[in-house]
């Protein structure tokens, strides 16, 4: 995300609303899933024994963060509610004029994802995620090549694909439906990086299960440790190559 300045999911809202560095970072993803469909097969596709899934003393692996603190998920879903509150008050203490665009509020922004989350829970029993779209299109890719390490006959859902879809054409709809002008891009982008970076976004987000809509969106609502340890170590690298990016300028 520091080399491209997009997600797997933003990068499909850049394309659509014609942001330049929208197209190379999009067709590294799409590079990225098929290579991982092609070579990633092995650790997406390893058994899951029994034991596996238990903790040391037998019984089911605490996968949420008020598990072990033995709380209710009422209880846990109220506490974070008071952090992200909290966080959204300080920012706007420290910084009342948000950069950028000015088109939507950034709080009501992110009610409006929140309620797109809850409209996928809803209309298709699913939470939200893009990077799964990446893969499913190198499977399809790898399929039709006869690069496949694959040998079930029965071909994978396109579901993922059909929302990333939506996701183009919605964008597509509202931005000349309300004639917004893309955004004006504050750093120039080679090719090269736009397109090594997209293909480390998708191998990233599938080595982890998810990518930011999916773990930082999804995952954190369902307060999942591994999406908060994932969202974490986002931002931990992100700031790391974005200091490097910077030494080398």
């Amino acid at each position: 995300m520091a080399l491209t300045g997009a997600c797997p999911g933003t990068v499909l809202v850049q394309v659509a609303s014609g942001i330049s560095s929208g197209l190379p970072v999009l067709a590294g993803g799409i590079l990225g899933g098929i290579l991982w469909s092609r070579f990633g097969y092995c650790a997406k596709c390893a058994p899951t024994t029994p034991a596996s899934q238990k903790g040391p003393t037998g019984s089911k692996k605490e996968l949420t963060l008020y598990d072990p603190a033995r709380m209710s998920s009422a209880q846990a879903v109220l506490l974070f509610e008071i952090v992200c509150l909290s966080v959204i008050i300080t920012a706007s203490y420290l910084l009342p004029d948000p950069y950028g665009s000015k088109r939507l509020n950034p709080v009501l922004g992110g009610l409006l994802i929140g309620g797109a989350q809850a409209a996928s829970l809803i209309l298709t029993r699913g939470p939200i995620g893009v990077s799964t779209a990446y893969e499913r299109l190198g499977d399809y890719i790898c399929r039709f090549t006869g690069l496949s390490p694959c040998n079930n006959s029965t071909w994978p859902s396109p579901s993922p694909l059909v929302f990333a879809l939506g996701m183009l054409v919605g964008t597509w709809s509202l931005s000349n439906a309300l004639g917004m002008t893309p955004a004006m891009e504050t750093t120039q982008i080679s090719v090269a990086r736009a397109t090594v970076g997209g293909v480390a976004l998708i191998i990233g987000a599938r080595t982890a299960g998810g990518c930011t809509s999916g773990h930082g969106i999804s995952g954190m609502a369902a307060l999942s440790k591994a999406s908060f340890a994932t969202v974490g170590a986002m931002f931990a690298g992100g700031m790391g190559l974005s200091g490097l990016l910077r030494l080398f300028k």
